[in-house]
């Protein structure tokens, strides 16, 4: 049963096949946006990267308008939301990506203003930067949760990969960056991330201050603060790392508000469906 918490559709279809390969192989790919106050934060950016993404499974991409439609009509006006949209690869055989009757599955569901910092450890295991997934957001996300439940157990919210070269990923479900001299300095996607909304926001709009850096673990320990972004969390400190402290920045400060105001502004980053 659908919780009242939540909203749950499929775009353009009645059920989701059982044979459908999201279901049965993980096949798919999916964006989770910000809505706050009735609006989507920066669904251009959301609607490149899954498009990018479905071409690299060689699925057909999503109706993007459609689904701005379709979520524009049952999106609350007030609170922050979570909004997520899938697209599956279909039915289809095992050794071929592509498949037949690709659906779109939409979500809604009520989010908790993002936590002032976030405790984070070094994950056990590494990111494979050379993967076919490397960068795609797959539906196939166990790999993710697994760490997750590996941070909770241990006393933290989050985990940090190193990819295979021993160098600095990503964190489970978010982008990481450090600040050294006052900059912002974040893996590149050759290194094993996802290339994330909210980062790209960041190199877009500090790009004097913002730039790509393979990075080193023991970095972390002279850095002048660490921390993660994700396009429903936005910039977060972090507060500890495998237990360390870390301190928390001026330069990090700043760009938390510039990215709270940019919340409320009107660029053409930010959607509302009219009515």
């Amino acid at each position: 049963m659908e919780s009242p918490l939540e909203q749950r559709w499929i775009s353009g279809a009645d059920t989701v096949p059982l044979d459908d390969r999201m279901l049965t192989h993980g096949l798919g790919v999916f964006e989770t946006m910000l809505a706050v106050d009735g609006r989507l934060v920066r669904p251009r950016h959301h609607a490149e990267r899954i498009a990018d993404a479905c071409a690299r499974l060689g699925i057909d991409a999503p109706d993007w308008q459609a689904c701005l439609e379709e979520i524009g009509h049952r999106l609350p006006g007030t609170g922050w939301h979570r909004v997520r949209v899938a697209r599956s690869a279909g039915r289809g055989r095992l050794d071929r990506t592509a498949g037949e009757a690709p659906i779109t599955l939409l979500s809604i569901s009520p989010l908790a203003p993002p936590p002032e910092s976030i405790r984070v450890i070094t994950a056990p295991w590494q990111r494979n930067e050379s993967s076919p997934l490397s960068a795609v957001k797959c539906s196939s996300y166990a790999e993710s949760l697994f760490a997750l439940d590996h941070a909770r157990r241990s006393g933290a919210e989050e985990v940090v990969f190193l990819n295979t070269r021993g160098r600095l990923a990503e964190a489970a479900t978010a982008n990481v960056f450090l600040i050294r001299d006052g900059r912002f300095l974040t893996p590149p996607c050759a290194d094993g991330c996802l290339a994330g909304t909210t980062r790209r926001w960041i190199l877009e709009t500090f790009p004097e201050q913002a730039c790509e850096a393979t990075l080193d673990p023991a970095e972390t320990s002279t850095a002048e603060g660490v921390f993660l972004c994700s396009a429903t969390r936005g910039p977060v400190a972090v507060s500890h790392w495998d237990g360390r402290e870390i301190p928390v920045s001026a330069a990090f400060s700043g760009l938390k508000s510039a990215w709270l105001a940019a919340l409320h502004g009107e660029d053409d980053g930010i959607f509302r469906y009219p009515g």
